[in-house]
């Protein structure tokens, strides 16, 4: 089973009319780990883009022109990089894209697909999405960790000492993974444990 992380920064949050301006994937393989990183131009940035969404992540208008690259240059490079893990036309060979809050990465990334004249999205990726958020409600819900004061990426990451950057597109996914990793983990522990109790009783 093929699993490719994916994060996105964007210019705002509706995927219609706002553009990805940071793309990340991250796919772990049997003999390391394949990344896929650009920073990306966007045709138009939205009024008080600097003081809000760049404020957060560190891309203001001016490092996205000078260091960006333009999104139908992007898309054909993600396409290099998807074609040397997938192969597009073999419909069993896709990959389960996840992410923290992936629904949002992945409608963004659709969006990029269409903007871009491909309708192959589809090719690439399973319609099933692995949410680490959902993970962690999980975790909350079996009492694996103690509830928490919110669901942010970096508030979980702090609880289960995984080191991340925020908001920086690959350190977000590498974050994710680790916790994607240590909360099934504690889950299935977990649910051993249950088990012997229910055994023993």
């Amino acid at each position: 089973m093929k699993e490719i992380g994916c994060d996105v920064e964007t210019t705002g949050l509706d995927p219609e009319i706002n553009e990805i301006t940071e793309l990340a994937l991250v796919y772990h393989t049997g003999k390391g780990v394949k990344e896929f990183h650009r920073l990306i131009c966007p045709g138009s940035f939205p009024l008080n883009y600097n003081e809000t969404v760049g404020k957060i992540t560190g891309l203001t208008a001016e490092k996205l022109i000078a260091e960006g690259i333009p999104s139908p240059q992007a898309h054909r490079e993600l396409l290099e990089w998807l074609d040397s893990i997938i192969d597009r036309y073999n419909k069993q060979d896709k990959a389960f894209m996840y992410g923290y809050n992936v629904g949002f990465d992945n409608r963004f990334m659709r969006s990029f697909f269409k903007k871009n004249n491909d309708k192959y999205f589809g090719s690439y990726f399973f319609n099933c999405k692995i949410d680490v958020m959902t993970v962690v409600g999980m975790a909350e819900a079996l009492n694996v960790i103690e509830p928490l004061e919110n669901h942010r990426l970096e508030t979980v990451a702090n609880r289960l000492d995984v080191k991340i950057e925020a908001h920086q597109a690959i350190s977000d996914i590498k974050a994710t993974r680790q916790i994607y990793e240590k909360l099934l983990l504690m889950i299935s522990q977990k649910v051993t444990e249950n088990k012997l109790e229910g055994n023993n009783e």
